[in-house]
């Protein structure tokens, strides 16, 4: 299967599920499966700028995939950042990724803007 053919059944589920949020969950799940970051980070911009209720698992999916892209790190900050400004906290979902991708990727906090600097002296106090 193809990233175009994934994304076009992922869009068809859009028709069947009423939820906006699961609908776009279920079609950014299968996007970051599919590895397809550039057409990921396309729907999660749309969705985001058009959202009523911001649901973190839409973040999360799209951090997770930012993450595994160790090139994409400011895309995670944004992500994270926006998060923040929306009123939405950060959940152990979103540490598990952070924490992993500082663990294989051997970087140090500081490689992070200040949110994600205090988050990991947090994970430090646990």
């Amino acid at each position: 299967m193809s990233t175009e053919e994934a994304f076009l059944e992922a869009i068809a589920w859009l028709s069947l599920v009423q939820d906006s949020n699961v609908s776009n969950l279920v079609t950014l799940s299968a996007l970051h499966k599919r590895d397809d970051v550039n057409s990921l980070e396309k729907c999660f911009s749309e969705w985001e700028s058009g959202c009523s209720t911001y649901d973190i698992r839409i973040s999360n999916v799209s951090l997770e995939s930012y993450l595994n892209q160790s090139y994409m790190t400011e895309q995670a900050n944004a992500v994270y950042n926006n998060m923040l400004s929306r009123g939405v906290g950060p959940n152990l979902t979103m540490l598990d990724f952070c924490t992993t991708y500082h663990t294989v990727n051997c970087h140090s906090p500081e490689a992070f803007d200040e949110p994600f600097i205090c988050y990991f002296r947090l994970v430090a106090m646990i």
